[in-house]
């Protein structure tokens, strides 16, 4: 690689179209920080915060550590790629994937642990009934807009292990839960959870939104509140019965439950609510056309797709800054990722959650809220196995995983240009995500800069 001085001349901003259909890997350069190789994690409030589920009559559940060595603000990426290596032993015995549908488990009546069942991929999700539909959403309402200033969205953040750091104490709740497919409750309890049944007689085409929440209700999220309901109902019992006891036909206890509501400004399309009937996860649901797979080599731009796409060359922690609208915007004029980012945000603020998690059953984003900063993780796909995420994630909301789990880089905002969030500066970019702050316009570490790089602040030119 040869190395060139930094360019002086003053720098152009770019779209969102042309920053879609840019290759987002940076080159590498000058090295964030002191060097110190230190995690730095962001503290978390004390209120809404416990070890244990929300049932009444719980006692602590013990998880285990699956992350050693935590992902540090500012490192390297090689660094934080090589922590989640420690996290291929996910990949063991998962079921295979195998065409466009999921198979029905064997039933043979050999035991299937119920970690077998979380990891097997759901179908291949339906196709849009025409190409560029489902395309729209709505525009903020002028009460969101208007939100007080205190609780206004700053920065967000790309955190990739965001959800997969719990998976190993997710599996701990559930470790000695066994199905035999061969007792008629078990198979019946099977039938609401495994993916091969609860995908069954929906939508074959996508119509509307509401095509899309038949598909993530009945495939992802419904069958992981059923999941965690077994480990309620058994983890007070010995091991010998925990399996008879969790996988009851009729089942005792109607909360975690997810269902809509209504009577406030910002109505998400699910919440999941906990035994005190108190929220703590909203859940909004989009088209494939908005929320899908993200591709380099896409055409058509999806939302956060430059964050998305980029996040692998960026040093952990680096936050975007996202400027909120003013009274007078006119907000028939945002774009669809302004619009949804605003949409969860406002929803987690009405609902007083810090849980949030947005689906097109072909991709799903899961969102923390801390302060006035959105962590989001990468888009889990079909291949990741997303009921398991999915299972993960409401384990964390109802606090059957201890929130102490949930491990959160420290923020860095110190390479955001001074004259950032002023409307009146040349380079605004308007509201949401300042295109200056996009991680394609840092000059990302990939191998470590060189010590001419260092000293002379220039990029290398790969």
């Amino acid at each position: 690689m040869s190395e060139e001085q930094a360019p002086t001349a003053k720098p152009t901003y770019l779209t969102r179209s042309k920053v879609a259909k840019q290759t987002l890997t940076s080159p590498s350069a000058t090295r964030l920080g002191t060097g110190k190789e230190k995690a730095h994690i962001a503290q978390k409030p004390v209120a809404k915060t416990s070890a244990t589920c929300k049932t009444k009559g719980s006692r602590p559940v013990k998880s285990s550590e699956i992350l050693h060595d935590q992902a540090q603000a500012g490192s390297s990426t090689r660094a934080h790629h090589a922590l989640l290596e420690s996290l291929d032993y996910m990949k063991r015995n998962d079921p295979p994937i195998t065409g466009d549908f999921t198979l029905a488990p064997p039933s043979n009546g050999t035991p299937l642990p119920l970690r077998t069942v979380l990891r097997t991929a759901p179908p291949k999700c339906p196709p849009v009934y025409k190409k560029n539909a489902l395309v729209g959403t709505r525009a903020p309402t002028m009460s969101e807009v208007r939100v007080n200033v205190a609780f206004r969205l700053d920065k967000v953040v790309v955190y990739e292990p965001l959800v997969r750091q719990l998976l190993g104490a997710a599996d701990e709740l559930i470790d000695e839960l066994v199905v035999d497919v061969g007792q008629v409750d078990h198979h019946t309890w099977l039938s609401s959870v495994h993916p091969a049944y609860t995908s069954r007689n929906l939508p074959l085409v996508l119509h509307n939104e509401h095509d899309v929440e038949a598909w993530v209700f009945s495939v992802l999220i419904r069958p992981a509140v059923a999941a965690i309901k077994a480990h309620m109902a058994s983890k007070d019992t010995p091991a010998a019965s925990k399996s008879t006891v969790a996988f009851k036909h009729v089942t005792d206890g109607q909360f975690p439950n997810v269902g809509s509501a209504g009577g406030k400004e910002s109505i998400p399309d699910g919440i999941l609510w906990d035994a005190d009937k108190n929220p703590q996860s909203t859940y909004e649901l989009k088209s494939p056309s908005i929320v899908g797979p993200q591709s380099l080599k896409s055409r058509k731009y999806r939302i956060l797709s430059a964050p998305l796409l980029s996040w692998p060359s960026m040093p952990v922690g680096r936050a975007m800054k996202f400027n909120w609208p003013g009274k007078r915007a006119n907000v028939n004029s945002f774009d669809t990722e302004t619009r949804v980012i605003m949409q969860i945000w406002c929803q987690m603020l009405e609902w007083n959650v810090e849980y949030a998690m947005l689906s097109s059953f072909s991709s799903t984003i899961f969102f923390v809220k801390r302060g006035d900063t959105l962590f989001l993780s990468r888009e889990i796909l079909r291949e990741d196995r997303p009921l398991h995420f999915v299972f993960a994630f409401l384990a964390l909301s109802l606090g059957c995983i201890s929130r102490d789990k949930l491990i959160l880089p420290e923020v860095n905002t110190t390479w955001w240009p001074k004259d950032i969030g002023d409307p009146a500066s040349e380079g605004y970019t308007g509201p949401g995500i300042d295109l200056r702050t996009l991680p394609n316009t840092y000059w990302g570490e990939i191998e470590g800069p060189s010590e001419k790089s260092q000293s002379e602040g220039g990029p290398e030119d790969s």
